[in-house]
């Protein structure tokens, strides 16, 4: 009989049966304080310890934010459930296949994506019976979003002891990672196995904590997807040029005082931030203070100031397919790559001298980022690092005949003014049903082929999450990259290693990322 009751630092926790009862589930555990009224924008600290027993039968509330629209694509594929939104949102959840508290098994920790400024957890997407069922303790958590979670504000670095702000939602994530460290026993999982995983703004997410020794100890493997690497789409901002988007974003308030910024709702706030949010893309993002984040994050990797541990990284075959004219795909190029973009541009030409494929040149670079972290680690004489491409592309048949649902403004990406995606094949979090093993949740019309894929995925994760290596009994040899193989696992109905550097493109951005280019 698994695990039901245990009992944290703070006090009796009960949990209940999953729907296998093999596994236990704890939903809403809160692990460090609410950060309301005067705590808005403050660090998170530890909680108040309560007397008698907890029930832990409900999720908790998620982060306030924006819903998606219903036409929006990403609420077709990831129907968004009528979620409780609160600024009371730092709760995590736990299943666990452990029958005593004795058992040491492997834990991982999932960070959903969403640009920084949406997502949650627990949707059903990412239930964590399946990859318990493994033989892991899979933990969600939720964190600080948006203006929620990463305003930076001149005001708010003077009232830090460490002169900083703005990384609230990171600093959840380590709150949340502090508190497993110290409770996750008691569920039979192994504090000193514990691997982070995440996608999109969640691997992001991963990257600026294993480039901060806040983390250390903390993280024993890390698995990034679609969202880390050298360079991948986002470099964070520096403190000073976030308070100074702070700044920006309080006088729509007529006001330049964080004091009176507190006493705004919630609901106001998260308007306002929106307008902004639509003027401003890359704005509410974590930032490099020195101190949480002490360096960009890739120059951390590329200077060996990451934790040394084990890596999976990788991508989807289509991940960000660009719509955009040869005109802005040349401005893109010029400010990228600078004196090598007629170089990058010579890449796309056709025998008449015309450019084509571009539209793929997104994904190309977040596969170049993963690679480029790749070579640094064997640079450094570190443990190789598993590269993978899911390759998969999902069956499209549409049973109501309507999928041609809009990524919203929160999923767009913008370069340049250019602000559509195509969202066809193995598209970004196209992976993320068959990871979790709950493809029966969504629309499309999965086949056998399909589940074997998931089962064969998340054996593979869970496998890495136990050893640092994804192979095992019945599993496609995955072999890490290295200077004799540059190589990653393409993941699809039969999964294959395949090498890198046959799509020049790619190799021309391995190099110009990882700061080789001659």
């Amino acid at each position: 009989m698994s695990i039901t009751l245990v009992k944290t630092r703070a006090g009796i926790i009960s949990g209940m049966k999953s729907n296998n009862p093999e596994i236990s589930v704890f939903k809403g555990i809160p692990y460090a304080t609410p950060p309301v009224g005067d705590r808005r924008w403050k660090e998170p600290k530890p909680l108040i310890p309560w007397n008698g027993e907890r029930k832990a039968i409900h999720f908790g509330n998620i982060c306030v934010q924006d819903r998606p629209a219903k036409n929006d694509f990403f609420a077709k594929e990831f129907p968004c459930e009528d979620q409780p939104m609160c600024e009371d949102c730092l709760y995590l959840n736990i299943w666990t296949p452990a029958d005593t508290a004795s058992e040491k098994l492997p834990v991982m920790v999932w960070l959903h994506g969403g640009l920084f400024v949406r997502g949650y957890g627990h949707k059903i997407e990412f239930d964590g019976e399946g990859l318990a069922q493994k033989g892991v303790v899979m933990v969600s958590i939720n964190y600080r979003l948006g203006i929620f979670g990463y305003l930076a504000h001149p005001d708010l670095s003077k009232e830090s002891s460490q002169g900083i702000s703005g990384n609230y939602g990171l600093m959840d994530q380590l709150a949340a990672l502090k508190w497993i460290n110290h409770n996750i026993s008691e569920f039979g999982g192994d504090p000193n196995n514990v691997t982070v995983f995440g996608q999109s703004a969640g691997a992001m997410s991963i990257q600026a904590l294993v480039a901060s020794p806040l983390a250390s100890g903390l993280i024993s493997k890390a698995i990034m997807q679609s969202g880390g690497g050298i360079h991948m789409l986002l470099d964070f901002p520096s403190l000073e040029y976030a308070e100074k988007i702070g700044l920006e974003f309080a006088s729509m308030f007529q006001t330049a005082s964080v004091e009176a910024l507190r006493q705004v709702s919630a609901e106001d706030l998260l308007v306002k931030s929106k307008v902004f949010h639509s003027q401003e893309p890359a704005v509410f993002l974590p930032n490099v203070d020195g101190y949480m984040i002490p360096e960009d994050v890739s120059l951390a990797e590329m200077n060996g100031n990451t934790a040394d541990i084990s890596y999976l990284i990788g991508t989807t075959h289509d991940d960000f397919q660009m719509k955009l004219t040869e005109e802005n795909f040349r401005k893109i190029a010029a400010f990228s790559y600078g004196g090598y973009a007629e170089k990058y541009l010579q890449l796309f030409e056709d025998r008449a001298g015309n450019l084509s494929g571009f539209s793929h040149h997104v994904s190309e670079r977040m596969t170049a980022a993963a690679v480029a972290w790749a070579e640094i680690q064997n640079t450094l004489g570190r443990v190789p690092a598993y590269l993978y491409r899911f390759d998969h592309k999902l069956p499209e048949e549409d049973p109501d005949g309507s999928n041609k649902s809009e990524p919203s403004e929160a999923t767009k990406i913008s370069v340049d003014g250019i602000r559509e995606g195509d969202y066809s094949g193995a598209f970004h979090t196209s992976e993320l049903g068959y990871l979790f093993k709950t493809l029966s949740h969504g629309w499309r019309p999965y086949e056998k082929a399909d589940y074997e894929l998931s089962d064969q995925i998340a054996q593979y994760w869970t496998n890495f999450a136990k050893n640092g290596n994804p192979n095992g009994n019945g599993l496609a040899q995955w072999k890490p990259y290295t200077k004799e193989n540059h190589c990653l696992m393409t993941l699809d109905v039969e999964s294959k290693m395949e090498k890198v550097k046959e799509n020049a493109r790619v190799s021309f951005l391995c190099e110009f990322l990882s700061g080789k280019m001659n």
